[in-house]
């Protein structure tokens, strides 16, 4: 297969166009003004220190919290204790005092027994 003359002018001229722009590249051409670097550089430097000072803050809230966690963590044991131990004083007296009036009619009905018997 024989390629005429204007074919392979046309694949010249396109592969010449095609390195060319590959060799510039397609993003146009920024120049950095050194002012504004600096002015961009103070800035993140400021946003850096405002960021650790947030995650101190946020730090310090959260230790705060975590002892206000424990403080009440520790109350609510020492609350359930006194209930537990009221709970039980509470019982032991209404079971005692049933088995005291039950012991104190036992004790009533034998005597009227022990009576009768006598008789």
């Amino acid at each position: 297969m024989k390629l005429n003359r204007l074919t392979i002018r046309y694949l010249a001229v396109t592969s010449i166009c095609l390195i060319l722009l590959s060799a510039t590249g397609c993003e146009p051409e920024t120049k950095t003004d050194p002012k504004q670097e600096r002015l961009y550089a103070a800035k993140n430097m400021e946003l850096q220190k405002q960021i650790e000072s947030l995650k101190t803050q946020h730090e310090e809230a959260l230790k705060a919290k975590q002892s206000e966690i424990d403080s009440c963590v520790k109350q609510r044991d020492v609350f359930k204790k006194q209930l537990d131990e009221q709970a039980l004083q509470m019982f032991e007296n209404t079971v005692l005092t049933d088995l005291l009036r039950e012991n104190k009619s036992l004790k009533d009905e034998n005597e009227k027994l022990k009576a009768d018997m006598q008789k």
